[in-house]
């Protein structure tokens, strides 16, 4: 009866220790990127992943559209 226990057991924290580690994070990364990407507003200056200075001049439900400086 106990090795029967052990091996739904050892399942149950591999299981738990990915949930933990990789899909846990990763949801609450999706939610803070959710949370940036809706309180961007017309006007605001940022950086785009890659290093583009900008202004944001229109969003759109997907598209944000950036006027950059020239220089």
């Amino acid at each position: 009866m106990p090795q029967e226990y052990s091996g739904i057991l050892m399942l149950v924290v591999f299981f738990a220790i990915m949930y933990f580690t990789i899909i846990r994070p990763q949801k609450k990364r999706e939610k803070e990127t959710k949370a940036m990407r809706d309180s961007l507003a017309t006007g605001d200056e940022v950086i785009t992943i890659g290093g583009i200075h900008g202004k944001v001049v229109k969003i759109n439900d997907e598209i944000v559209t950036l006027e950059m400086p020239f220089g």
